[in-house]
């Protein structure tokens, strides 16, 4: 076709003629048998996303999605997440993670001393944490 033409469906745009026609390998159909594939999420051993993992394929099985076979692989993971010391602090960086740049930045590094100091003892600092928001007049109430 001579360029700026008009294309339809099938239109012949141009031919090839080929030096050496032996030279071209032709596609194969594939007969074999793929792997075993794994999930499609990435695996990540934190408790706050073994939660959420946990939740979600309970929530798919409540919904009506057959997934018998992950319930009780699910409900250990998630007694085993809710179990863990850390969870809170986790949970808590994911969710400054997403709003420190909309917080006030003393806000933000008062939390963030409170979760360092803690983190050691493994006590979460959560009254400390409302005490700092409502004593620092920020207007974030828990």
């Amino acid at each position: 076709m001579k360029a700026g033409s008009v294309l339809e469906g099938g239109d012949i745009i141009g031919i090839i003629t080929l030096d050496d026609p032996s030279r071209v390998r032709h596609a194969q159909p594939f007969d074999g048998q793929l792997p075993k594939m794994g999930s499609p999420n990435a695996i990540n051993n934190k408790a706050n996303h073994q939660l959420k993992n946990s939740i979600k394929t309970l929530d798919l099985i409540l919904s009506g999605y057959d997934n018998q076979n992950k319930l009780s692989e699910s409900l250990r993971q998630m007694a085993q997440a809710l179990r863990n010391p850390q969870l809170p602090f986790l949970e808590l960086n994911e969710l400054l993670s997403a709003l420190a740049t909309r917080m006030p930045s003393k806000l933000v590094e008062k939390f963030t001393s409170l979760i360092k100091a803690s983190s050691s003892t493994g006590v979460f600092p959560a009254r400390d944490l409302q005490v700092a928001a409502v004593n620092g007049d920020f207007l974030f109430l828990f």
